[in-house]
């Protein structure tokens, strides 16, 4: 990370920064980083952040596994060893993990909360230690503090500029990248998952297709059945639909905030 040692943490006023949180941008004391992993890489994450991020996690994955729970105790009495004992297992064990990581990140914070006595870094500051040569700018935000830098082209990014992508080229790692490569690298491997979808979607009605006699194509089970096969990969396409125009979306807001234009 950059720009260390050179402002005073956000929730600890006497103690300089160690690192930056790459959630919300905030300079903090070691005191107040935690950690969040990113492939075998793990980036500074302030508790506030990090707590709201299990806890979202938590609000989706603990009624999952409940629901799975129940549902392999009522399997339980009609199949008992492969349809109830081991979804059982698996979704107790998932279950009991969670809630211990949930229960874990609370105690830590609610402890962490006791210290801390927020006084927000003023803009003013900031640019007076940039105007100082204290603290190196951001490339695209020249009154902003760089928190880090990008893993492609070397500039200089602050919290409105960094995106953290998960990358297997070269092996298992993360990369901080700007926001222009990682719009480029997202909107490749969307392209990239919607053909992927779409040939998996052949695959699987190739079959139905090929062996139903085609007197049989206007009965309501054969349509009923296509239907269900494609479901799941319609919700999927839909789903890569809405992160692609989304992912479009915030890059042209921010190319438009920084006059950015990409060299053809």
């Amino acid at each position: 990370m950059r720009n260390r040692g050179t402002i005073n943490c956000y929730f600890h006023a006497e103690t300089l920064n160690e690192n930056w949180c790459v959630k919300c941008g905030k300079p903090l004391c070691l005191d107040c980083t935690s950690k969040t992993a990113f492939s075998r890489h793990t980036f500074p994450i302030c508790y506030p952040c990090r707590h709201r991020l299990i806890r979202r996690y938590a609000m989706i994955l603990l009624p999952l596994f409940a629901f799975l729970l129940l549902l392999s105790l009522s399997l339980l009495s009609t199949i008992p060893i492969v349809g109830g004992i081991v979804p059982l297992i698996g979704s107790l064990l998932g279950f009991l993990i969670l809630l211990g990581i949930f229960i874990e990140d609370l105690s830590k914070y609610n402890k962490w909360t006791k210290t801390r006595h927020d006084q927000p870094v003023s803009d003013e500051k900031i640019r007076e230690l940039i105007e100082k040569g204290v603290i190196t700018p951001c490339t695209y935000h020249p009154t902003r503090a760089s928190i880090a830098i990008c893993n492609l082209c070397g500039i200089e990014l602050c919290i409105r500029c960094l995106k953290i992508k998960s990358s297997h080229r070269g092996g298992l790692f993360a990369e901080l990248l700007c926001v222009y490569h990682h719009w480029l690298r997202q909107r490749r491997f969307l392209r990239f998952y919607s053909v992927f979808l779409l040939i998996l979607l052949l695959l699987a009605l190739s079959p139905i297709l090929i062996l139903t006699p085609p007197s049989q194509f206007g009965t309501p089970f054969f349509q009923l059945l296509c239907i269900a096969l494609s479901l799941p990969f319609l919700l999927l396409l839909a789903a890569t639909l809405f992160s692609s125009l989304k992912l479009t979306r915030n890059y042209q807001q921010w190319q438009k905030e920084v006059g950015f234009t990409p060299n053809k």
